[in-house]
């Protein structure tokens, strides 16, 4: 039995994680910042020269450049407006990277206006949740194969990035209104 739950991933489906780090990258390492569409040309080098991914996510820098992407905003809207509850399993490197994503939820009301309710995971392991008839969108394949959700989509927001999903039963878009189709037809939303 399907079920109005989805299971919205935080970095890289929800917010913009990716530029937050090339702002980390600028003001911790001097390393020159470049603009959110440019960071496909870099191949993402930035982000995987980081010196420690763990200072990153422990920085301030990257908390106060988290943006939630302007597609995203539709598929919230979407979903709230269809009677969906949302729910954030995040996982936290950290303490300090819990409290960081803590604090970016209670200075972010807009966005937890639309969110039911954050999970903060301190192992890389989605699979202890129970997500069977519910959807999870995230952007990393490993979530989706230790899923059991009913419907499994991806928001591929840079395009040439080489690590989203590439199961066949995973829905992969860069255009947030073909995840929005996916949900209404398998639900049945006109």
């Amino acid at each position: 039995m399907l079920k109005k739950v989805v299971y919205l991933d935080f970095d890289n489906t929800l917010v913009d994680t990716v530029y937050a780090g090339c702002c980390y990258m600028y003001y911790e390492h001097d390393i020159p910042l470049v603009n959110g569409m440019d960071i496909e040309k870099y191949s993402f080098a930035p982000l995987f020269d980081v010196p420690s991914i763990l200072d990153m996510f422990e920085n301030e820098h990257l908390f106060h450049n988290l943006y939630v992407y302007p597609d995203m905003w539709r598929l919230l809207i979407f979903l709230k407006e269809n009677g969906f509850k949302i729910i954030i399993p995040t996982y936290c490197l950290s303490e300090k990277s819990k409290q960081w994503k803590k604090d970016w939820f209670e200075n972010n009301p807009l966005v937890t206006e639309y969110i039911d309710e954050v999970i903060y995971l301190d192992k890389e392991d989605k699979s202890k949740i129970d997500m069977e008839g519910c959807i999870i969108i995230d952007d990393l394949p490993k979530y989706h194969d230790m899923s059991n959700a009913s419907l499994k989509l991806s928001y591929k927001h840079y395009p040439k990035a080489g690590w989203y999903p590439t199961q066949v039963d995973v829905t992969v878009s860069d255009n947030v209104n073909i995840l929005i189709n996916k949900i209404k037809s398998v639900y049945n939303i006109k």
